[in-house]
């Protein structure tokens, strides 16, 4: 039996739409590959849990700072459900 949710990683283009990256499983892992993939990119990325149903976390390139050193985003931003557009 899995102990830790699943949780996937999409790249949000310009326009809103979403691409889907990756699964991982845990919300520890999910934040650390977040950071991994602001530090060579300036999109914009956010975790989404099929779980609950919506977006757990979302970061940019402008957050990446303190999103390193923290281990995740200064404000957490979030959102009630389904994509952001």
């Amino acid at each position: 039996m899995r102990s830790n949710a699943m949780y996937d990683i999409f790249m949000k283009f310009p326009d809103g739409s979403p691409l889907w990256l990756e699964a991982v499983e845990g919300l520890d892992e999910a934040r650390k590959r977040l950071a991994r993939l602001l530090r060579t990119s300036s999109a914009e990325y956010f975790i989404y849990s099929e779980k609950s149903g919506g977006i757990v976390e979302r970061a940019s390139a402008a957050d990446h700072k303190e999103y390193e050193v923290l281990g995740r985003s200064p404000s957490s931003r979030r959102s009630g459900s389904g994509f952001v557009h």
